[in-house]
Formats: structure tokens, C-alpha cells, sequence
């Protein structure tokens, strides 16, 4: 349930727990088939809990909505300036041109673009004043932007992929640091180690593609710390077991 409560406060934000306990199931080599069924079953029940929860808010606020306001859009303010308002839909979908677009806001450019939410919603309204913010026709606009801009200058596309990139793997080398050194050493089967490469991958598109920065890499930086920590952990004990050495307590 708490994954499925984290998806709310933060989107995605407790996918990549599921996503790993989901192919940590999958490919232990010790459960049954009939004990994964069962594992994931349990899995899936408690992490529905929390969406029915928030569908019967949904109804509950839309049904307040239709009483007390006309119109099916509100108003909110600008985000960061509040100097103006703009439509936003109240079941807004997933904005993910939105986000790719604000994603090429990472270097200096010339088309006034931001790692803002401000340059996308502003780009938009330049186009249609009357957009609804996170409504279908505002994702549509901000999908034809995007590719307008690879399209017509796709050097400085592949400048800023790469520049994520280039960020992500030192981010990983950071903070996995010395766990590298040790995976050579202790070598450890793929099926155990595939669920955290998965989902460090996963964990590392919102750093592709919206920014390297910390605040959209935190999933990964914390997935690289776990492999390194594992990693030296089974070196030290894999070390002992070889050198035959047996921690003794000392005599007081």
C-alpha cells in the first residue's frame, strides 16, 4: 500500500520498489511457481488499495465540482510568478511532452526554453491562449514543439541527450563507486543481479529526460549506494571465507 500511496504524492515515485520486488520474484531460482503466483497476487491486491481509495476521492471532489462550479475547468495561478492565471483540467493526464520539451531547457538555447514548467505553459498559451494546461490538445502542442525543434536542429538535441548522459554515468560512478571494483571480484549470478539493473535504468529516464540533477536522479543515486554496499558486503565475507578467517571475541 505505501508504493501505491507514494505513486500519489510524488507520480511514479514508488514504481521502481515494484518494479523490483516484481522481477526479484520472477527470477528467484528457490520459490515455486505457484509461490511467485501467490507472492505477486498479494503484491498487486495490496497495491490496488490505494487507486480504489483515490477513485472514490475522484468521484467525491468531481461530484462537489459539478455542484459548485459550471465550468469542468478551474483556475489556478501561474506556477512560481502567481501573477496570472490559466485553465488547468482537473483529470490531467500524464504530461510527457511536457516534460521532454522543458527536458531541452538543460543548456543555453535560443528558443527561451527552461528547466521550468513556466517556458512550457508560456510556449503554449503563445500558441493558444485558451489552452487547458495538461488537457490533451496542451500535450499535443507541446509534442509538436518538440519535434519541431529536433527537426530543425537536431545537433543541439543530441548535445543535450548527451550532456544527460554524461551526467547520469558519473552519477553512477560516484556513488557506486568502490561496488564496481567489488562486482569483478565476487561475480554473482545475472538473475541476481538484473532486477536492481533494470531498475536503475528505469530510475534513470526522468535524469534523461527532463535533467541530471539531483532531484530527478535520487532513485538512482539510492539504487548505486544499495549496489554498492552489497557488493563490498559479499567481497568482505566472500574474502573471509576464502582466507579461512573466523571472527574470534576476545577475552575480557
Amino acid at each position: 500500500m505505501i508504493i501505491g500511496y507514494c505513486n500519489f504524492i510524488r507520480s511514479n515515485s514508488g514504481t521502481p520498489v515494484l518494479l523490483f520486488l516484481i522481477l526479484w520474484i520472477l527470477l528467484d531460482q528457490i520459490l515455486l511457481k505457484r509461490e511467485k503466483a501467490f507472492y505477486l497476487l498479494i503484491l498487486v491486491s495490496f497495491i490496488s488499495i490505494p487507486y480504489f481509495h483515490e477513485k472514490s476521492l475522484e468521484q467525491r471532489r468531481d461530484i462537489f465540482l459539478t455542484e459548485n462550479q459550471p465550468s469542468k475547468y478551474y483556475y489556478q495561478p501561474h506556477p512560481f510568478t502567481y501573477d496570472s492565471t490559466y485553465l488547468t483540467h482537473p483529470n490531467p493526464s500524464f504530461p510527457t511532452w511536457h516534460l521532454f520539451y522543458i527536458g531541452l531547457g538543460l543548456l543555453s538555447n535560443d528558443y527561451g526554453i527552461t528547466l521550468s514548467d513556466n517556458s512550457a505553459i508560456d510556449r503554449a498559451l503563445s500558441i493558444n491562449p485558451n489552452v487547458v494546461y495538461l488537457s490533451e490538445e496542451y500535450n499535443q502542442i507541446m509534442k509538436r514543439e518538440y519535434f519541431r525543434i529536433v527537426k530543425s536542429d537536431p545537433w543541439f538535441v543530441i548535445k543535450t541527450y548527451l550532456h544527460k548522459l554524461a551526467s547520469i554515468v558519473v552519477f553512477v560512478l560516484l556513488y557506486a563507486n568502490i561496488g564496481l571494483v567489488f562486482s569483478l571480484y565476487v561475480r554473482r549470478s545475472w538473475r541476481e543481479l538484473i532486477p536492481l539493473f533494470i531498475t536503475a535504468l528505469y530510475t534513470a529516464i526522468p535524469a534523461l529526460v527532463i535533467s541530471p540533477y539531483e532531484r530527478y536522479s535520487l532513485g538512482l543515486i539510492s539504487l548505486s549506494l544499495i549496489f554498492a554496499i552489497y557488493m563490498v558486503s559479499l567481497g568482505i565475507e566472500k574474502y573471509m571465507r576464502e582466507a579461512e578467517i573466523t571472527p574470534q571475541l576476545q577475552p575480557m
